[in-house]
């Protein structure tokens, strides 16, 4: 069986909505906290401090911007504050490195 989850925006509603502004109402629409909880780490060792909710919005946000690689992914966190803001990843801290993602 199938069930066709309805959408959050209309088309016409994405179209409108730029860049910059499309993150931020994206993730008002989704509670991500259940989920970021299970995704914890087995190995004492490793980065400490960076959100396990922001890892996940940023991973969920890559398809959304067209980025298809780790790398990418990492380098736009690097690169873009604004972007790395809206995933809910500390500015003030460097981007989580390629293995952490």
């Amino acid at each position: 069986m199938y069930i066709l989850q309805e959408s959050l925006f209309s088309f016409e509603e994405l179209q409108k909505l730029e860049s910059k502004e499309k993150l931020p109402i994206f993730f008002s629409s989704l509670d991500l906290r259940p989920y970021a909880k299970q995704l914890r780490s087995s190995s004492p060792r490793g980065a400490d401090g960076h959100s396990r909710e922001g890892i996940l919005r940023a991973l969920i946000a890559a398809p959304l911007e067209g980025i298809d690689t780790f790398t990418s992914l990492h380098n736009r966190l690097k690169n873009d504050l604004r972007f790395r803001y809206q995933c809910g990843l500390d500015i003030s801290r460097p981007a989580p490195s390629i293995s952490t993602l």
